[in-house]
């Protein structure tokens, strides 16, 4: 199972190393697309992003998984 922890700004991967973050707008228009190299704390930008639900589809050494992120102005 693949664990994260979500903070303003940051994800933490737990036991595992990030390879990528995507995100996605209530449209399923892809509005963000993040590389990382095998990092376990990561942190993304999330200040262009305009109010409301997004989709983050991160991916892992391990696996992929989706989370759902709610911008709030």
């Amino acid at each position: 199972e693949i664990q994260m922890t979500f903070f303003p700004k940051t994800i933490v991967a737990e036991k595992q190393e990030l390879n990528r973050v995507q995100v996605f707008d209530c449209l399923g228009q892809k509005v963000k697309d993040i590389e990382f190299n095998n990092s376990e704390h990561v942190g993304f930008d999330v200040s262009d992003l305009g109010a409301g639900v997004y989709l983050v589809e991160i991916v892992t050494s391990v696996g992929k998984t989706s989370r759902r992120l709610t911008v709030i102005r």
